[in-house]
C-alpha cells in the first residue's frame, strides 16, 4: 500500500550544498538549493555571511571590495564591500610630486583614489645657466624655474671694464 512520506526537519549537506529532508520510514531524500537572506558584516570573523532561511546553513565569504573613493572628511580614502557593505580605510598613497606648470606650485595624487594634494615648490639655490639667464631647481619634483638677469649694480673691475650684479 502506498503512503505520503513523513518527512523530518530541513538540514544541511555539505557535501550537496544543498538542504535536505528525509523520510523517517522508507530513507528518500527531498534536497533544495539552499534560500539565503542578504550578506551581512560579521565583524568577530571579519568576513561576509549569510544564513539560509530554511535550514539555518550560515555561509561566508571573504570581503569583495569596490573601488576606493576619497573621505573627504576623514582625510582617507575607503573602499566598501559589494556584497555586506562592510567599510574599509586607509591612509592615502602617494605617487611622487609632480609639477603642475607653474612656478608656485606642484601637486601628489593618491594611487588609489581620486585625491590630490597641492604645495609650494622647495626651490633650492639659483644658478647661472649663461649671460642672460638663472635657474633654479625644486628639490621635490624638478621643475626647473628660469629667469632673466636682473641687473641692479655695477663694480668697476679695471682695465676700462665693469661687472654686474644680478639682484
Amino acid at each position: 500500500e502506498e503512503a505520503e512520506h513523513v518527512l523530518g526537519e530541513w538540514t544541511d549537506n555539505p557535501a550537496t550544498g544543498m538542504h535536505e529532508k528525509e523520510c523517517e520510514i522508507c530513507g528518500y531524500v527531498e534536497a533544495e538549493a539552499h534560500d539565503y537572506d542578504e550578506w551581512t558584516d560579521n565583524h568577530e570573523t571579519g568576513k561576509c555571511e549569510r544564513e539560509c532561511t530554511v535550514c539555518g546553513h550560515v555561509e561566508q565569504s571573504d570581503h569583495m571590495y569596490g573601488e576606493y573613493v576619497d573621505n573627504h572628511e576623514s582625510g582617507k580614502h575607503e573602499r566598501a564591500c559589494i556584497e555586506c557593505g562592510h567599510k574599509e580605510e586607509s591612509e592615502h598613497v602617494f605617487s611622487g610630486w609632480q609639477s603642475i606648470d607653474s612656478d608656485k606650485e606642484h601637486k601628489k595624487s593618491c594611487t588609489l583614489c581620486e585625491h590630490e594634494e597641492a604645495a609650494e615648490h622647495t626651490f633650492g639655490k639659483w644658478s647661472e645657466t649663461d649671460n642672460d639667464t638663472h635657474e633654479r631647481e625644486c628639490e621635490d619634483c624638478g621643475y626647473i624655474m628660469t629667469e632673466d638677469h636682473e641687473f641692479d649694480s655695477a663694480v668697476n673691475i679695471g682695465n676700462g671694464q665693469h661687472k654686474l650684479t644680478c639682484s
